[in-house]
Formats: C-alpha cells, structure tokens, sequence
C-alpha cells in the first residue's frame, strides 16, 4: 500500500508505504518479515524502477512519510509498536519499555538508502505521524497528532501558559550560556517585530531553554528582557525539554569547555500560526528582509 511520495530536484519520486507477504518492484521482489514490513522505493523521472530498501518489525509497524531535502537526503517517519527498531547498524528503544503501543520513528537516509541517522518521538500512549518536513538547513520537523506544540512544559515550579491557538507564534531554542549564536538570533527578532510594529497581542516569542540545568525561571525572565520583556521562556524538566526537541528535530549535543560546558544546537527559528501549524522557518542570520516578509506573511494569515 503505497502512503507517501515525494520528489527529489532531478525529477525522481521516492515513494513509501507498507506491504504483507511478497511485493514486486520491476524485477526486485522483497518478502515481509512479519505481518506488515514498511518499504522506500525510488522511481526515475522515466517511470523505471531503482533502489528498495524495507524495514520489519514484530509487532504494528507503518511507514508513513517521506520528505527529500534540496541535497538529495530523504527523511522518513512512521510508527513502530515493537520494543526496539533497526535501521541499518542503528537501533531505537520504544518509550513502552514492553513494546505495544506506537511511538513514531524519523530517520534520514543518503540517496543510497544508508541509514545517517534514527530517532523516536512518543510516550505511554499511541504516537501517529501526520506531517514531516525535511527543512534546507538538515533539521527534520515532526508533527504527530495535534501533540507537536509543547503545551506542557513547566515553567520552573508552575505549568507554563499554554501556547494559545489564537496567536502567531516565533519559537527558537537555545540557552542563555551562548556566546554569540542565542543573542544575535533574539536581537534579531527583536528588531524585527519592532520594524513591523506588532504587539504583543499580535505576535508571541518563546524561547525554548535546552539548557535546563543552569537555565531557571529567573534566569530565563534576567536574559530575556534584555532584548524584549514580552519575550516568554520556557524551561523545565530536563526529560521533557528533550522529548520536546527531539519532536521538533533540533540538534543538541553537550560540548565540554576548559571550565564548563556549551552546547552546539539547531538555531533555526520556527514560525507557527494560529492553529498550531507551521508555516515556514527564519535560517540563522537569514537576511532580515526575507525574515521580515515571512513574519508578515504569518500575520496576515491570522487576520
């Protein structure tokens, strides 16, 4: 059963889907494992049949969405009910440490179908991928169902507002320990609602601490209102903050310092609309008339 399709900037589609028993893709025949096996197939501009590469999994397992990046990098997703996932020599634990409930799976692979890298999103209950998006700069965005906007994370002792659904929404994260790459992007946003003149009626800012650790509340409220004090941080348990980024597709890796440590992350800022739903992204240190139009564009959308 064919799920998803995409194609690649020469034209080829990369299709994928779920498949039971024996499946025939021009002259390569592929058996399923188990009750259903997941496969990615590429199929030329001229309509002939290329690479297939399937995935298996003991228990419900579902290939559901397909993405190709301007580089060639095709970026996968569905769900997997097993205790573990594969792909190539890399493995994914289920947040069901027993396995039977669904947690998506995203993985990117070259244009050979080698697996770069494999990650989950999910919880106790049923995880169903509805959107995945490959952006320009690696990151992989992934919506699940109605879930993908951090609702829940605590500020400090008390739960944070709820992103309200009525508002346009400019979410960036990052820490307050960066050197450079935090505060030019919050300068930048900053100077940029300015020259738009929108309010904070029109327009909301958070940003997302990856930081936990050292970012507390009134760490978070002292750094912020040096660049604007309707800016709204968020930071909270160091589990959740991750599960939140790993389903928003940031990188994050600790880095050590000769006294302390840092932390290298994607600095992509995330412009989501009213209903939860994004709508394009801001690249670090993207020219401020393009990061000006698109901020435009996301209001005049909720007008």
């Amino acid at each position: 059963m064919l799920n998803d399709f995409d194609f690649d900037s020469n034209g080829d589609i990369y299709a994928v889907g779920t498949f039971s028993h024996t499946e025939e893709f021009g002259e390569t025949i592929v058996t399923s494992l188990a009750s259903h096996d997941g496969y990615i197939v590429k199929i030329s501009e001229e309509g002939e049949w290329g690479a297939v590469k399937t995935f298996s999994s003991s228990y419900d397992f579902s290939l559901e969405k397909v993405s190709v990046n301007n580089v060639g990098n095709i970026a996968i997703a569905g769900h997997f009910a097993d205790s573990t996932m594969e792909c190539d020599d890399l493995s994914i634990s289920n947040e069901d440490d027993n396995g039977g409930s669904m947690d998506i799976f995203v993985a990117v692979l070259d244009s050979n179908f080698n697996c770069l890298w494999l990650n989950s999103i999910g919880g106790e209950n049923n995880d169903v991928v509805k959107e995945l998006i490959f952006n320009d700069d690696g990151t992989v965005t992934v919506k699940d169902d109605g879930r993908g906007i951090p609702v829940d994370i605590h500020k400090g002792e008390k739960k944070s507002e709820k992103i309200q659904s009525s508002k346009p929404t400019i979410v960036n994260f990052g820490l307050t320990h960066s050197p450079e790459v935090c505060p030019t992007t919050l300068y930048q946003i900053s100077s940029w609602i300015n020259e738009i003149k929108l309010s904070k009626e029109q327009i909301q800012v958070l940003f997302i601490s990856l930081d936990p650790k050292r970012d507390t509340v009134q760490k978070l409220e002292e750094y912020l209102s040096n660049f604007d004090e309707t800016f709204k941080g968020l930071t909270g348990d160091e589990n959740e903050i991750l599960k939140l980024a790993n389903s928003w597709g940031i990188y994050r890796k600790i880095v050590s310092t000769d006294d302390d440590y840092t932390i290298d992350h994607t600095s992509t800022i995330f412009l989501i609309n009213q209903n939860f739903s994004l709508k394009g992204t801001i690249a670090y240190r993207e020219h401020s008339d393009v990061a000006i139009a698109k901020i435009k564009n996301l209001i005049k959308e909720n007008q």
